[in-house]
């Protein structure tokens, strides 16, 4: 059984998680000790109400981690109200959550958890839904040394008003190998994203700019090749397009 997709801060988890039994705050997990990086902010966290929302517990992975949501104060409803609708935790109404991570260490577990409590939200595939990034053109044209001053177009596809305030506009702009479509190495190019690119609302049939300057260094890269962007808080990607280097 399968629900909605929900997000607690970069953990993206099925909704049904939060219908599981729930436990108490572990000391130990899988028979090895839970140490806390921080033992007082460990300390403050709930004792009980822990839902297992992500884990990767298996010796074939280096990264083994563990991660344990927990509500915060009454929640209003029930974890299956969520389920059935996710966007009951957009963040015009928020349910706070607490976030600890365990990672494996060899011998123990490192305890780590989110200084405050998380919203709990659609992922990113629903609050997406609906909206495409566009190249405004066919091709790019840059010069080698040169800043590409480019922009592109977010528009709203969907067939409701798109509103998300906590998540920034940022594109980042990547150039590909024409060929293998894997991205040239970063010592060839670097990217310009404003530091926080507010959100905006858009209408239906909506269309917004955004920056999306590249640097092409000296030297470094020439012929043609692809470029891509992204608005990393949704991970909205563009098609690929043309870019010449002369």
């Amino acid at each position: 059984m399968t629900g909605e997709r929900l997000q607690l801060g970069r953990w993206e988890f099925d909704s049904v998680s939060l219908d599981a039994p729930t436990l108490s705050l572990p000391q130990t997990w899988a028979g090895h000790p839970v140490l806390p990086l921080q033992p007082v902010d460990w300390a403050r966290l709930p004792p009980h109400g822990w839902r297992l929302i992500s884990a990767r517990d298996d010796n074939s992975h280096s990264s083994r981690h563990v991660v344990l949501a927990a509500p915060t104060g009454t929640r209003e409803g029930t974890a299956s109200s969520a389920a059935a609708d996710p966007l009951r935790a957009a963040p015009a109404t928020p349910r706070a959550w607490w976030v600890a991570v365990m990672s494996w260490r060899g011998d123990h577990w490192e305890a780590a958890s989110e200084p405050e409590p998380l919203p709990l939200r659609p992922d990113k595939a629903t609050r997406r839904r609906g909206l495409s990034l566009r190249w405004p053109s066919d091709a790019l044209v840059v010069r080698r040394g040169e800043t590409l001053h480019a922009v592109i177009h977010l528009t709203n596809d969907g067939p409701r008003d798109w509103y998300e305030p906590d998540d920034p506009l940022t594109v980042v702009t990547v150039i590909l190998d024409a060929s293998t479509l894997e991205a040239l190495p970063s010592e060839r190019w670097t990217a310009y994203a404003p530091l926080r690119t507010p959100a905006a609302h858009l209408p239906v049939g909506g269309v917004i700019e955004l920056p999306a300057d590249i640097d092409v260094r000296a030297d470094r890269v020439t012929g043609r090749h692809l470029v891509r962007a992204s608005v990393i808080a949704l991970d909205l990607r563009s098609p690929p397009l043309p870019l010449i280097v002369a």
